[in-house]
């Protein structure tokens, strides 16, 4: 589960970093639905 989270944690940051970057707010919503999903799937696996 910890590297699982680890890897989610990267690409997140990676994903929002750029976002800025470019003024792109708008994606920064849909970065967060993803999380919300990703944190679903995880709690799907762990039960």
């Amino acid at each position: 589960m910890n590297e699982k989270t680890n890897v989610i944690g990267s690409k997140g940051m990676y994903l929002f970093g750029p976002a800025e970057q470019k003024g792109g707010k708008d994606l920064t919503p849909a970065i967060r639905v993803l999380e919300e999903k990703i944190r679903q799937m995880e709690l799907m696996r762990s039960a």
